[in-house]
């Protein structure tokens, strides 16, 4: 029900997002993956003079250079200079006897950051990524999403519901906290993109670039993170243009929100208790027929009016299982009155 009606939901993008996508075209152009942290660095530059308002580097940063230690440096001293570089936050599940872990970009190059945010994504069990939580952390969410550190917007502004349910009470266990669904600009590559060699190379003009909050990261198909989405199942989204979406929605204040379990279930018993109450009337089956759209519709309203999504299958179930037992009723009240003598009580011949 929820992917049909938020599936073709789209709106226009926030103007100020753009990906920089280490697609197909940049790797054969700039060689095999992973490539030299100077890269980066020289990248970061091009942004940096062509004034881009903020960048978040969704790579993988939590190891040294092995190799040569000055690319370590390099990387550092050009987020300095550009001085608004969000950096990820990656999240290892626990496995075996090792906890979860936090795995931050190496010290050297994570001083250097404007701020830091988890890359954690949430995806439903049927493999579909729907919502994401804002915050999440070892311990406590204390990381912000990484599309809401590019957005750089104070934390009264992005809050939803709690986990609903934490494992443990643990200081070693992956907390997570205000879950929002996020509701995409429209199916994937929707967003505007540029090729992160284009940028290297300096064929982006700057008017492009400047004033962008821009998210650098893969796109490339075998390499980065696929993820499906509600808009379609036939193509794949990338897990930084997911985080570019995050930013999007939080910037035209587009999340939708999630009613807390206590309304949905009242919600849920007013319209059976409405449909058990109508039944009393003298036109049952006119009930029954505006009892069943009523949970969709109920759920439909909410959501284009209020961004608030009420799951309607519980609802509809109860109501089909009250107009079940209701039939189930007259038709055994209308069998006894087909069978007996109705002043006597006694069974007909």
């Amino acid at each position: 029900a929820y992917d049909l009606m938020v599936g073709s939901w789209d709106y226009r993008p926030d103007p100020s997002v753009l990906i920089v996508a280490i697609d197909e075209g940049s790797l054969q152009r700039l060689g095999q993956w992973p490539w030299p942290r100077s890269v980066h660095a020289r990248l970061l530059d091009r942004l940096t003079d062509a004034g881009a308002e903020r960048v978040a580097l969704d790579l993988m940063l939590s190891e040294p250079d092995r190799r040569d230690a000055r690319q370590d440096a390099e990387l550092a001293a050009a987020i300095r200079r550009n001085g608004r570089v969000v950096l990820p936050v990656l999240a290892a599940p626990a496995a075996g006897d090792r906890m979860a872990e936090e795995m931050l970009p190496i010290p050297l190059i994570a001083a250097s950051a404007a701020a830091m945010g988890h890359s954690d994504v949430e995806v439903d069990g049927d493999g579909v990524a729907r919502g994401v939580y804002l915050h999440a952390g070892i311990g406590q969410a204390h990381w912000p999403a990484l599309g809401l550190a590019l957005t750089d917007l104070p934390r009264q502004r992005a809050h939803g519901l709690p986990d609903p349910d934490p494992a443990l009470d643990s200081p070693y266990q992956w907390r997570r906290n205000d879950y929002v669904r996020v509701r995409y600009a429209g199916p994937p590559e929707r967003l505007p993109q540029v090729s992160y060699a284009d940028v290297l190379e300096g064929r982006v003009d700057a008017s492009m670039l400047r004033g962008r909050r821009i998210v650098v990261g893969m796109t490339a198909s075998g390499i980065a993170l696929r993820l499906l989405t509600p808009t379609t199942r036939e193509y794949w989204m990338s897990g930084s243009e997911y985080q570019a979406n995050i930013a999007s929605m939080l910037l035209q204040d587009k999340q939708i929100d999630v009613l807390p379990r206590a309304w949905q279930d009242a919600l849920t018993g007013l319209l059976v208790a409405m449909c058990v109450l109508l039944l009393g009337l003298r036109l049952p089956w006119v009930v029954a027929l505006c009892s069943l759209p009523a949970a969709p519709l109920l759920s439909w309203l909410l959501l284009r009016t209020s961004s608030l999504w009420w799951a309607p299958a519980s609802a509809l179930l109860g109501v089909v299982l009250v107009l079940t037992a209701w039939a189930t009723w007259r038709i055994a009240s209308w069998h006894r009155q087909a069978n007996r003598d109705a002043l006597t009580g006694l069974g007909n011949r």
